[in-house]
């Protein structure tokens, strides 16, 4: 899994595609338990900002993570500012001519 964290699928890094997947499946097969423990480690490296993801694909994962841990993501007010500001930030340099 390491080395899959350079590599990207559709712009989604290919390691969090594939946690994505073994939560998805956990979620299938009703493996409540496993699926808490996995949706407690990825919502902890999300976070923590392991990856680095547009706004639309953040907001997907967020809302995943959220359904799996039957909770919220929880980010700090600090982490929220932050993310305002790099959204604005790349908003502001795609609309230079």
């Amino acid at each position: 899994m390491a080395a899959l964290r350079t590599v990207t699928i559709d712009g989604m890094p290919a390691d969090l595609l594939a946690r994505r997947a073994v939560a998805g499946l956990l979620e299938e097969s009703g493996r409540r338990q496993e699926l808490a423990r996995e949706a407690t480690s990825l919502e902890a490296y999300f976070v923590a900002g392991r990856w680095v993801l547009g706004r639309v694909a953040w907001e997907l994962v967020a809302e995943q993570i959220a359904a799996w841990a039957s909770h919220p993501v929880a980010l700090s007010p600090e982490r929220r500012a932050l993310s305002a500001a790099g959204d604005w930030i790349w908003e502001e340099w795609r609309g230079l001519p």
